[in-house]
């Protein structure tokens, strides 16, 4: 069961167990889209793929195939013990029929979410631990579309805003400069990300 907070409950199928898992993120980065004038940045996420041969397929078949794939993505809530607050799941169609779920811890890997969801795309490497988005390139990455709504950013802002209020707290600032700090550390990732659409 897949339940989106403040948003419709919606129903989700698996072809098999270890596709309910979380897939591991192990590293993460940015990359310019060549096909975009612009050069704007789109972030990369590294996955272990360790345990999930089928996803270095569905990679490898889209790199050989040089076509553009079928997916579909969603952001919501999966509730099982365990997960975090959000996660994404990509639901490949072709060149490989592929399920993938990502539960990204939001402390380590904020900002690269936060600008996933204000530039709609991804680049999914997979590899290993220890693994970086220079060392992979140009191979081992497709580029993917993510659907992010309005209702998806709202809930975004509020959750990527209490942990970094906790991240701050934890520093030692009081809950008044927590706040602050938060808006003020949100609005510089939003301005770089808002440098590189402009080409900037």
């Amino acid at each position: 069961m897949f339940r989106k907070r403040r948003w419709p409950k919606a129903e989700l199928t698996f072809a098999h167990e270890r596709e309910m898992q979380p897939v591991p993120i192990v590293g993460d980065g940015a990359l310019a889209n060549p096909h975009v004038q612009s050069r704007t940045m789109i972030p990369a996420l590294i996955v272990d793929t360790s345990d999930r041969p089928d996803i270095e397929q569905l990679i490898d078949a889209h790199i050989s195939m040089e076509a553009t794939g079928d997916v579909t993505t969603r952001w919501g809530k999966i509730e099982r013990e365990g997960y975090g607050p959000i996660q994404l799941i990509m639901q490949f169609v072709r060149p490989v029929a592929c399920t993938i779920v990502l539960d990204p811890d939001i402390g380590k890997y904020g900002g690269t979410i936060d600008q996933l969801i204000a530039s709609e795309a991804l680049y999914l490497f997979y590899g290993r631990l220890g693994d970086r988005v220079s060392s992979l390139m140009p191979r081992q990455n497709i580029l993917v579309q993510v659907e992010a709504p309005d209702e998806l950013r709202r809930e975004w802002d509020r959750l990527l805003d209490q942990e970094l209020r906790s991240w701050f707290r934890l520093k030692g600032l009081s809950r008044g400069q927590a706040k602050q700090a938060s808006r003020n550390l949100r609005s510089e990732w939003r301005q770089l990300w808002e440098r590189s659409r402009l080409g900037g």
